[in-house]
């Protein structure tokens, strides 16, 4: 429950911090949920190919980024995760290092029987979540329960 709560907290910072910005302009936002739908993402990059949209901001994907990259052709793409590909824009936070941080605080605080729930085990920020949760039962080992 605490992650789901954590997520939907980032989320709806994200789309504040983005409605704020584009109130200024002369844009609109469109939110486009796609629960990791390929055929929805490609709909959505359609939408940009065909000038119904000017701009995309992906929080999460499932569609490659192969295919990603054809449509950036069409407009401005900006990715939130750590992407190191030549003409893709993305931003992104330090899973490992917040995560690690959120894991410290909890075993200062005398936590001492932390799970983790990762929904999607074969994101960037998932693997560096559980990476920081491994590191921090290694560091922590004799202390745990």
């Amino acid at each position: 429950m605490w992650c789901h709560f954590w997520i939907s907290l980032i989320l709806a910072k994200l789309v504040d911090g983005i409605a704020k910005a584009v109130s200024k302009t002369d844009f609109h936002i469109l939110i486009f949920q796609t629960q990791y739908v390929e055929s929805k993402e490609l709909e959505a990059l359609e939408l940009l190919k065909t000038k119904q949209i000017d701009s995309l901001i992906f929080c999460s994907r499932n569609v490659g980024l192969d295919v990603i990259k054809k449509y950036s052709r069409s407009g401005k793409i900006v990715l939130l995760e750590d992407v190191q590909v030549e003409g893709m824009s993305c931003t992104y936070m330090n899973h490992y290092h917040y995560f690690s941080a959120a894991l410290e605080y909890l075993f200062e605080k005398n936590h001492n029987r932390i799970g983790i729930c990762i929904s999607r085990g074969n994101s960037t920020s998932s693997f560096q979540r559980k990476k920081a949760f491994e590191d921090f039962c290694e560091r922590n080992q004799a202390s745990l329960k």
